[in-house]
């Protein structure tokens, strides 16, 4: 039994494959930024949806057109109107949970495909507590998370990251399953090493290494890396030859710029009743009036996700209120009475943070570090600027006010950055090959028969888990990938 509930405790490390486990986080990354990266992510058949929340939050519009509404960073090759169909679609394959009275800012034009999950007896008093007040002017509104989850399979286990013991979030496996049926010819244990390129510069074959070493290759039409925001740019750096020494899709040198996530930071407090939490998914409702606004021009913006798992994240949970109250002397009923008081009362909230793209954050391969097979590992130099600071600051003074709107008390919290574990922006989106490496449709701009999937393209990150976002843009380049295939 793993003894650190991080999100990779549940599943094994592989010598061959290793993957960042982030109660060691220098395992596999070789840290070299102001700031430790602290997102992580699977290597196996099915990848990180064995431990992700499931929350499916569409980007907003805005989210879109950063450089042109607030002056910063850039904007999207497309808009929300362009995405809005192809997110529809995304959220029927994901099967997406939600609640039709909540847009959360992005306007729709069909409901969801299932009903919301119930929310936590804790978001009902929380939404009972905080009607008609306000933080800035902007009213608090408890709205739902739409969740890839099946409403009446979910028990409330509580456990969804790391995993879920009924199988009730979408988990990708059972479509790897299902293609695996049509003929999709799946291979494990094995390693993507290098990408090799034909002199009139189109892909023209991949090697992989099996786990014991051995290197073959295959040859295909149209090749597709959907290896997420750092095992993508790590496989296209480690193609580089004398005749492309930048690496595959590479003339921009954009390939693992710009690496971003949704730094979190937390807050904790005791409710002046009970709430009961440890029930139902891990969240289930959040406040979003600080994803938007003309702040941007110079804030990060924010979403506020309460927590169902009472201090577990911050503080251990139940086994570290236990020993510091035996630590006081307690024991027995009054132990007990203790424990059921504190733990019953507690509340937390995550702040997820937009971060804006820094071409100085990125990932490159280390020089002198290697795994098992020979491969680099990957090496990551990521920062924080002034505007995601500011927006901690912002953050700090809306938990601040949230708490004290609910006549919490003893309220915590500290500095600490955590991941998120929403890694993009290493193979940006863009018009131009100059400064950028993919089109809209994730065709790189190198090599026509290359495609490069996931959110390893956003420009951009707003405030929204990243999964319907990459899963939309999928669909998108599907049909652009099979429309090749009907023109041939």
């Amino acid at each position: 039994r793993a003894t650190i509930k991080v999100p990779s405790a549940p599943y094994k490390d592989f010598a061959a494959a290793p993957r960042p486990d982030l109660s060691k986080p220098n395992d596999y990354y070789i840290q070299k930024g102001s700031l430790p990266f602290n997102s992580g992510y699977e290597r196996l058949v099915g990848g990180s949806t064995w431990h992700w929340l499931g929350s499916c939050l569409r980007l907003l519009p805005e989210d879109f057109q950063m450089k042109s509404k607030f002056g910063v960073a850039v904007d999207w090759p497309i808009d929300y109107s362009t995405m809005e169909p192809y997110y529809q679609k995304a959220e029927t394959f994901l099967r997406v949970a939600g609640d039709d009275r909540f847009d959360l800012g992005s306007p729709r034009q069909n409901p969801y495909p299932q009903p919301a999950v119930p929310i936590s007896y804790l978001d009902k008093v929380i939404a009972r507590r905080i009607k008609g007040k306000r933080f800035e002017d902007r009213p608090y509104v408890l709205a739902t998370n739409p969740q890839a989850r099946h409403p009446k399979r979910c028990l409330g286990s509580n456990s969804c990251v790391p995993i879920c013991p009924v199988g009730a979030k979408y988990e990708a496996y059972h479509d790897i399953q299902a293609a695996q049926k049509k003929g999709l010819h799946l291979k494990t244990q094995a390693v993507a090493h290098s990408l090799q390129v034909s002199k009139e510069g189109a892909i023209q074959s991949l090697t992989y290494l099996d786990w014991d070493g051995s290197a073959h290759k295959v040859q295909a039409t149209i090749y597709v890396v959907a290896a997420g925001g750092i095992e993508t740019p790590k496989l296209l750096l480690n193609s580089r030859t004398e005749s492309i020494p930048n690496g595959v899709a590479n003339s921009s040198t954009m390939v693992g710029r710009h690496l971003m996530d949704h730094p979190v930071q937390l807050g904790w407090a005791l409710m002046p009743e009970k709430v009961w939490p440890y029930r139902g998914p891990l969240s289930t409702s959040g406040f979003d009036h600080m994803r938007q606004g003309v702040f941007r021009k110079q804030i990060a913006a924010s979403r506020l996700e309460i927590h169902n798992d009472g201090w577990g994240w911050a503080e251990g949970g139940p086994t570290t209120e236990a020993k510091e109250l035996i630590a006081k002397g307690l024991k027995g009923e009054q132990l007990k009475k203790a424990l059921r008081d504190r733990c019953l009362a507690q509340i937390s909230v995550a702040t997820l943070l937009e971060q804006l793209p820094n071409p100085d954050s990125r990932v490159v391969l280390s020089e002198s570090k290697f795994d098992k097979l020979g491969i680099p590992r990957p090496e990551l130099h990521y920062h924080l600027s002034d505007y995601e600071q500011n927006g901690f600051k912002k953050a700090a003074e809306h938990r601040k006010h949230l708490f004290e709107s609910l006549d919490c008390y003893d309220i915590r919290s500290n500095q600490m950055v955590f991941g998120a574990g929403h890694i993009m922006g290493t193979t940006k989106m863009g018009i131009s090959p100059k400064d950028s490496v993919v089109d809209s449709w994730g065709q790189s701009h190198d090599h026509q028969n290359l495609f490069i999937l996931g959110s390893s393209n956003f420009p951009t990150g707003g405030t929204a888990n990243p999964t319907l976002t990459l899963v939309a843009l999928a669909e998108r380049s599907a049909d652009r990938i099979l429309a090749r295939f009907t023109d041939s």
